[in-house]
């Protein structure tokens, strides 16, 4: 039997997910890291359209993995649409950071801390009219 036969794609997310996982294995995690690297080195290089594409990418892929830490894609991807004035949307990304974060994990408490930073300067900049933003918020 192929590997794709052993994936039911009318199974539900997580069943699906976990699917994949087992059957697949470890390729997103690789994928995800290219992905990510990618996002940060066109960010760093006034590329932020593309590092935006790649860091949602790199999240997307992300989540098939177990072991994938995609609160700090989370955390970039937040930042990277704060410093481009997108308010709405860094609110977005950074409360999806935060519900993610896992209070076992050993690095919970620094992570926290900040996520609740980012938080505290997206607050702060709150003010800013950011109609154009990219629609990944629900607050319009």
């Amino acid at each position: 039997m192929c590997t794709y036969e052993k994936i039911n794609i009318k199974s539900d997310y997580l069943t699906f997910r976990d699917s994949i996982i087992e059957n697949l294995g470890e390729s997103f995690a690789e994928q995800t890291d290219v992905f990510f690297e990618r996002a940060i080195y066109e960010a760093d290089n006034e590329m932020q359209l593309s590092a935006v594409s790649n860091a949602k990418f790199a999240i997307e892929l992300g989540q098939f993995q177990e072991d994938v830490p995609i609160i700090y894609i989370y955390g970039f991807l937040s930042q990277l649409l704060l410093d481009m004035g997108k308010i709405k949307d860094a609110k977005m990304m950074c409360n999806v950071g935060i519900k993610l974060l896992d209070d076992d994990d050993i690095d919970y408490e620094n992570d926290k801390a900040m996520f609740f930073e980012l938080r505290d300067m997206i607050n702060s900049e709150g003010w800013k009219d950011d109609s154009d933003d990219f629609g990944f918020s629900d607050e319009r």
